[in-house]
C-alpha cells in the first residue's frame, strides 16, 4: 500500500531540490556582491578572492540544481 504515488514523490523531490538550490543561489549572489565590493576596496587580500570564487561556484551549483529539477520533472 502506497501513501503517495510515485509521481507525487517525484514532484515533491523536484520541488524541494529546486527550492533549496534556488535559495542557495540567492544567498550566494548576495555574498558575491558583498565580496566583490570588499575586493574592489582592498585588492591585496587573498581571502576576498577566495570568497568571490566560492560564491560564484555556489551560484553555479544552485542554478544547476534548479535547472536539473526543472529538466527532470517539467521539461
Amino acid at each position: 500500500m502506497n501513501l503517495v504515488s510515485h509521481d507525487g514523490q517525484m514532484l515533491f523531490a523536484a520541488l524541494m531540490t529546486g527550492g533549496v538550490a534556488g535559495y542557495w543561489a540567492a544567498i550566494d549572489s548576495v555574498r558575491l556582491r558583498r565580496a566583490v565590493v570588499a575586493y574592489r576596496k582592498d585588492t591585496g587580500d587573498r581571502a576576498l578572492r577566495d570568497r568571490v570564487f566560492g560564491s560564484a561556484m555556489g551560484i553555479v551549483i544552485g542554478l544547476t540544481g534548479v535547472f536539473g529539477s526543472l529538466n527532470y520533472y517539467f521539461w
